[in-house]
């Protein structure tokens, strides 16, 4: 049973998309205007043809005004406004670019599908006509003076679908400032196929704002990818062109005659909304409840009705507001909890939540407490929402004692509400109006078409004769579930929850993904391969003083065993094995065989290696990484350091004197050094390290090491040295040259990276460090003081290890043996110093966890007398006798059998 009425006259309306307000923003790229495409056309500032070295040759076939380039690099670090042909391109007009790469901007007019010219996964798109932001990291636009607690909204998509990219939104110019995450609190992932995705801009900022509160947003893109609209909703749209469903029982009466349905129906602020009563004791339709705006359920249902299954079962495919506590126990979702109390409380964070806005701006709902009045008498009641349930993340935007008053759940997508106003009491106060208004014009924001959950993907890992599968989705919270007998899957086959094993030949794996608030996907299916493997690598070990010798063996002639230390099974990040590796600390290390002929590489294995006498320390106490956000002042590629010069400024005060030149004739100046000038640059961001110097040059780089050990195809790119030395982050501040304060001779080295904190010895200093000339080794040392006040107390601990080749990185750990609480310093000795990574790593709790000693198993008999007896902590470190707690006990017998075992001492 259906009863339509209208609040204001006219045909019921089809569904629409929000309009807003003035002071909300929308940039739309997917219909360019013809006089924008006729500017592209004719100005000299942009061109159809993608790269410069194909300027002879002329646009594709496919570009020919379908596409066009940014050709001026006209972006400023402050941002510009782009034109074409010398007019302000109004699509773009309020947004401020501040790319300065020439050709990595595009605008596609019709440009859907350019897999033909790219290869799979370059097409088709989601539509023809976005934005083009270009491959590699960079700073795009800027959407400037956003309001604290706006929303911003972007269709978003991978220029190569079969990869992840996207955007990442900052506050401020570059990206120091804070990252925004989407209006739960997480993350916003990049997408490989368009994605609608949103964030929202705190309302507990640290950071300064613009002078009139406002703040800077900057774009910045992961790799290629395309924009189809940015949406910036800072004032809470009307409601307008919307229909809403209100779910009642016609055995509790007439929807009409509820406070609730009267206050919804009288809203002044509602233009041209239509609201549909449904009766819940009745079969209702859970499909025909998407085509609303908002679901709004009354709180005078029993739970009991039929229809309300369907309800439940509609949470996050359509925005629901429920105003009915009650329902929680019969959904079993939760549980009543009635209170005593007509006053609510709203934590800190929410105060300025678009919810508790009143309509007057004489009106001001909550005190300075956070306390806002419910009811004007009477008790409130509300739910708890237990650990494990549906609703247990969400955010509680009101309570009263322990009871949960609201809480909104996926506010980004079709967002459910709980308003626990509750049938018992209608002694509404002044808020009721205004919250109830509120809470579904918030509700109709969130409103999404429903998609169906991204397809699973299949991965695989090949044995020698079967085969691990892996199935994964893309779409967050999904279920997987999966046959292997070639049938349709569904939510009743087998859920996938971690890699099984197949080993027949030809078997069909296909699989399904549900995910809350996703029609389920499309299903997946893969034949599976199985292959015979190269034969496993052996390990053989053999403890030296100091250092422990690894030999890698297979039965495999003329296979090629490769190994490294992060895990991975591909050859390209790994190193080729020519010669047994030696281990000075302890170390995880991976090994397998290559493909050889028809049979795929064998099977990884890992084997954790210890270094006699020597104890673990794996537990990170403090750690540098020249991160962007702490190190670049908001610049994406370089930020000098040294007042913007890359060879520094003079470490000594010069004048200077006239005399006469080595002729005995000649007038002539000199420049004198007097003494050191003492002029500090110092950068430090509070995150326990700073950098210092007194004149050498120094510049933050964005250079993005890579994993793959291998640079035959792309010798410009940083990495490692060999597979030991994985592990560097993707920025490094680099030492440059010291300035000439004489004109002649270099000035001193003075770049150092300074802990601000002093860390208990002993401990080790892992340090990741480049080499940036082509043509010298650099140096540099590690030192650590008691007293850093005084710059004659540094101690000399060791020198880091550099790669004789250009853009290497090298691994180096040096252990610090003493006792004392110590500061710790990189000191420059050269030029060209590039430092990744400053880890200080301790004997601490995890360490303790590793078991230090490998338990024997000889395959001869013990015979004769105990020649050796030695003992060992639990973490590898060898004593004189044995302590309290676990040890391990190492017997050499007469004829070279080795036994251990592990001794209690209590």
């Amino acid at each position: 049973m259906k009863k339509i009425l209208t609040l204001i006259g006219g045909a019921l309306l089809a569904m629409q998309s929000l309009t807003a307000t003035a002071e909300n923003r929308k940039w739309d790229f997917r219909n360019w205007s013809p006089a924008t495409v006729a500017n592209l056309k004719a100005g000299a500032d942009w061109s159809d043809i993608e790269k410069a070295t194909d300027i002879d040759k002329g646009p594709t076939d496919l570009s020919r005004d379908n596409c066009f380039w940014e050709v001026t690099a006209s972006g400023t670090a402050e941002g510009t406004t782009l034109t074409a042909n010398g007019e302000v391109i109004a699509e773009l007009n309020g947004l401020l670019y501040t790319n300065t790469t020439s050709r990595s901007l595009a605008i596609a007019v019709n440009y859907g599908d350019v897999s033909s010219l790219s290869g799979s996964g370059f097409g088709p798109y989601q539509g023809a006509s976005y934005l083009w932001l270009g491959s590699k990291t960079k700073n795009y636009f800027i959407i400037p003076g956003v309001k604290a607690g706006a929303k911003i909204k972007m269709g978003v998509e991978s220029h190569n679908t079969t990869k992840a990219r996207g955007v990442n939104l900052y506050v401020g110019h570059g990206t120091s400032g804070t990252k925004l995450k989407s209006p739960a609190g997480e993350d916003v992932s990049v997408p490989k196929t368009y994605t609608e995705q949103e964030w929202e801009v705190p309302v507990d900022l640290k950071d300064a704002p613009n002078a009139d509160g406002t703040y800077d947003i900057q774009i910045q893109n992961t790799d290629g990818c395309h924009l189809y609209y940015i949406e910036v909703v800072e004032d809470m749209p009307e409601l307008e062109n919307a229909r809403l469903a209100y779910i009642y029982s016609s055995a509790m009466g007439n929807a009409s005659e509820e406070p609730y349905y009267d206050v919804l129906m009288n809203n002044e602020n509602f233009k041209n909304v239509t609201i549909e009563v449904i009766d819940a004791t009745q079969a209702i339709d859970a499909l025909a409840l998407r085509q609303y705006n908002v679901v709004v359920v009354s709180p005078m249902l029993s739970g009991s009705e039929v229809g309300l299954e369907a309800v439940k079962s509609s949470i996050a495919y359509v925005p629901m507001l429920n105003l009915n506590p009650n329902l929680y126990k019969a959904w079993e979702l939760g549980d009543v909890i009635s209170t005593a109390t007509n006053i609510i409380n709203i934590p800190e964070v929410f105060r300025e939540h678009d919810l508790f806005k009143p309509s007057s701006s004489s009106d001001n709902y909550i005190d300075e407490n956070g306390n806002l009045v419910f009811f004007e008498d009477g008790g409130v009641t509300g739910v708890t929402i237990p650990e494990g349930t549906y609703f247990a993340d969400d955010r509680v935007l009101a309570t009263a004692g322990d009871a949960v008053i609201s809480h909104i759940h996926n506010p980004s997508r079709n967002a459910y509400m709980l308003l626990s106003y509750g049938a018992e009491n209608t002694s509404f106060a002044g808020s009721f109006v205004d919250l109830m208004g509120n809470a579904v014009k918030i509700l109709n924001s969130s409103k999404q078409d429903v998609t169906l959950a991204a397809t699973p993907v299949f991965t695989y890992s090949f044995k020698n004769l079967s085969t691990d599968v892996s199935i994964s989705c893309s779409t967050k919270g999904a279920e997987i579930y999966y046959t292997t007998d070639g049938s349709e899957p569904t939510s009743a086959s087998t859920l996938y929850t971690e890699p099984f094993n197949i080993s027949s030949e030809n078997t069909v794996v296909k699989a399904i993904a549900y995910a809350n608030g996703y029609d389920a996907s499309l299903v997946g299916d893969s034949v599976v391969a199985i292959y015979t493997t190269t034969a496993s690598p052996v390990f053989s070990v053999e403890q030296q003083e100091g250092k422990t010798v690894v030999t890698l063996s297979t039965t495999e002639e003329d296979a090629i065993i490769y190994y490294n230390i992060a895990g991975s099974n591909k050859a390209n990040e790994s190193t080729i094995y020519t010669e047994p590796i030696e281990i000075k600390n302890y170390t995880t290390l991976t090994a397998f065989t290559g493909e050889l002929g028809d049979k795929k590489q064998s099977e990884c294995i890992t084997k954790d290696i210890f270094v006699q006498g020597k104890e673990i320390r794996i537990d990170v106490v403090s750690h540098f990484d020249a991160n962007r956000a702490d190190w670049s002042n908001g610049e994406s590629k370089t930020f000098y350091y040294t007042e913007g010069k890359k060879n520094g400024y003079p470490f000594y005060n010069t004048h200077e004197e006239t005399g006469k030149a080595s002729d005995g004739v000649t007038d002539s100046t000199y420049i004198v050094v007097d003494g050191p000038a003492n002029k500090l640059t110092l950068w430090n961001p509070g995150k326990g390290w700073e950098f210092k110097s007194y004149g050498q040059g120094a510049l933050w780089e964005n250079n993005g090491p890579v994993a793959d050990v291998d640079n035959s195809n792309d010798a410009k790119r940083y990495r490692g040295e060999t597979a030991l030395d994985f592990g560097a982050s993707s920025y490094n501040i680099q030492f440059g040259n010291p300035y000439k304060s004489d004109g002649v001779h270099g000035d001193p080295y003075s770049c150092s990276i300074e802990s601000t904190e002093a860390f208990q010895g002993p401990f080790d200093v892992v340090t990741f460090v480049g080499n940036g000339s082509s043509n010298n080794l650099p140096r540099a040392d590690i030192y650590v003081s008691t007293d850093t006040t005084d710059v004659n107390n540094w101690t000399k601990v060791d020198s880091v290890t550099f790669s004789k080749n250009y853009r290497y990185i090298k691994k180096s750990v040096i252990g610090y043996e003493g006792t004392e609480k110590v500061f710790v310093k990189l000191q420059a000795d050269f030029s060209s110093v590039m430092v990744f990574d400053i880890i200080i790593m301790n004997n601490g709790e995890k360490s303790q966890g590793v078991n230090g000693i490998e338990e024997i198993t000889d395959s001869k008999e013990a015979c004769g007398e105990i020649v050796r007896t030695e003992i060992y902590s639990i973490n590898g470190v060898k004593t004189s006798r044995a302590a309290k707690g676990i040890n391990i006990v190492k017997e050499v017998y007469a004829n070279g059998t080795v036994k251990t075992r592990k001794v209690m001492v209590k």
